[in-house]
């Protein structure tokens, strides 16, 4: 992992919604960097801020938000101040992003072949078949068999598997510096899975690009990225390299997400009841004053009502926003 000046930097990023019922601050100054050729996993429930910070980031928030306060920097450039005409630039060449469904964002009535072509003409000066024969190699790169066949294929004529390989083909069809990969796993099978994991690992070391990746699955995180945030209602609770993390967690929400987690067994008198977080993701119209995790913390005491803790160094690259340190 490269250090030196950050690939992306976030800085007290806050982004909110206005809706019928109040204003939603889905992320309430968010600080968060990924350097050269790292992968960043961002953990949370559903709710807590994951999509819209990615969002955020690509500039594809909807019209009824607003950025309130904060700074994106890609590579020294400052997103919230480029034109829409910049950002088109940056965004597919240089920044790419995986969708969660890939049902739903690969277009139904095209090939794979326009598809894919279309991104790689739409930022390159190329013609027809030398866009054919990148396509070609890319989807060659996530290891779907008969290249060349897929190409002249529909997208329902593909497993689910099959189209998110698709989907990946064509946001590394450019050699992106960032990839942004919104839960890009959960709508395939564990199998599946698997093979996609493994597949975004090797492909990290031959393509060289950094990734910020979006899950509600921990045990995905440990498995490809170097550092974790975790998210709890607009709000990063805890932050550091992955393996620490998650083998010495520190924030009571963080050790609960762990302990929730089902575990193999050896025989039937060792199983456990699983722990469960009670409660739920408050409402971000009015969120609870203090720490937004106290309703539901059973360490929280008084401090936790009056005052909102924030993320601090408790060691070397660990950060936690808690004041039970």
């Amino acid at each position: 992992m490269m250090q030196g000046n950050p690939l992306l930097e976030i800085k007290d990023l806050t982004v909110e919604y206005i809706t019928n019922a109040g204003t939603i601050k889905a992320l309430d100054r968010i600080n968060l960097t990924i350097n050269k050729s790292e992968f960043l996993g961002i953990v949370g429930e559903s709710g807590s801020g994951k999509s819209t910070l990615a969002y955020a980031t690509i500039g594809l928030l909807p019209p009824n938000s607003r950025i309130s306060a904060g700074r994106i920097t890609f590579d020294g450039k400052d997103l919230l101040k480029a034109s829409s005409k910049e950002i088109n630039s940056l965004r597919g060449r240089r920044i790419s992003m995986v969708f969660q469904d890939p049902t739903t964002s690969l277009n139904p009535v095209f090939k794979i072949e326009e598809q894919v072509c279309r991104v790689i003409q739409q930022h390159k000066a190329v013609n027809r078949q030398i866009a054919r024969a990148m396509a070609l190699k890319q989807l060659a790169n996530v290891e779907l068999p008969e290249a060349n066949h897929i190409l002249k294929l529909y997208p329902f004529e593909l497993s689910g598997g099959m189209q998110q390989r698709v989907m990946i083909a064509m946001s590394l069809s450019l050699n992106p510096d960032l990839v942004i990969a919104d839960e890009p796993t959960s709508a395939v099978d564990a199998t599946i899975q698997f093979q996609i994991l493994e597949l975004l690992s090797r492909l990290r070391h031959s393509q060289n690009f950094s990734m910020l990746f979006i899950t509600h699955n921990i045990d995905i995180v440990s498995k490809v990225c170097d550092r974790v945030a975790i998210m709890y209602a607009g709000s990063v609770v805890e932050e550091g390299p992955s393996q620490e993390v998650f083998s010495n967690p520190k924030h009571p929400y963080t050790q609960a997400l762990m302990k929730s987690i089902p575990r193999p067994r050896k025989s039937i008198a060792e199983t456990k009841r699983l722990n469960v977080i009670e409660g739920s993701i408050p409402d971000l119209i009015s969120p609870p004053k203090g720490c937004k995790f106290h309703p539901r913390c059973p360490y929280a005491y008084s401090r936790c009502q009056r005052e909102e803790p924030e993320l601090k160094e408790i060691t070397v690259n660990r950060k936690v926003a808690c004041h039970l340190y």
